[in-house]
């Protein structure tokens, strides 16, 4: 049975955990990484003191901060028991696949990479190390992601994309075209709300 400590205390990290017990996991701790407070009971936290350390940070630079001060730490993979991934398509460490996500064939994830439920990437796609995709996201064959990047709700990549680094994509946008990078990618429609008109 696999022991963890959970790099992080905040809304994410409950879920991560719970990811982790649905493994057949047990989670130690969480270690607190920013100046927000904490989500979980004052009674889980802890300090590191060696072991095993999973990722549980949802921002991309925060994890980045946090990753700095455990330089030799011992991070392991984490695949939920509902999600299609082989271990060597893992091309890391710190990597978390939650439930109900698939990796196509011949596709490779970086370290600290977080793919988070409901989500598919497509065959020959390579993903970069500390991206974030939230739930929902979906990719085509042979897309190329760099690092750094963070992908809101319901984002898809079209086949054959290159992504660059250190981007933002915000909720419900289908990408066609590649991109390069530090850019947030906002979408072009939006939700008016008009009065309606009651007999």
């Amino acid at each position: 049975m696999t022991a963890v400590h959970l790099l992080g205390a905040g809304k994410f990290a409950l879920q991560v955990a719970r990811w982790a017990r649905d493994a057949g996991w047990t989670v130690r701790g969480f270690v607190v990484t920013g100046d927000d407070p904490p989500a979980v009971p004052a009674d889980l936290l802890a300090d590191h003191a060696g072991g095993a350390l999973l990722l549980a940070l949802s921002e991309v630079d925060e994890r980045r901060a946090a990753l700095a001060r455990f330089p030799d730490a011992d991070f392991v993979n984490l695949v939920h028991p509902t999600s299609l991934a082989d271990t060597g398509q893992l091309a890391g460490t710190g990597i978390v696949i939650g439930p109900f996500c698939a990796l196509g064939a011949e596709t490779t994830v970086g370290s600290f990479t977080i793919l988070t439920g409901h989500s598919s990437v497509g065959n020959h796609c390579r993903l970069g190390t500390n991206d974030f995709l939230s739930p929902a996201f979906h990719c085509g064959n042979s897309v190329e992601i760099g690092d750094d990047n963070f992908f809101g709700l319901s984002c898809t990549v079209t086949p054959e994309v290159r992504i660059g680094d250190r981007n933002v994509f915000s909720a419900g946008i289908t990408v066609f075209e590649d991109a390069g990078d530090d850019r947030t990618h906002l979408s072009t429609t939006r939700v008016k709300a008009l009065p309606r008109a009651t007999p």
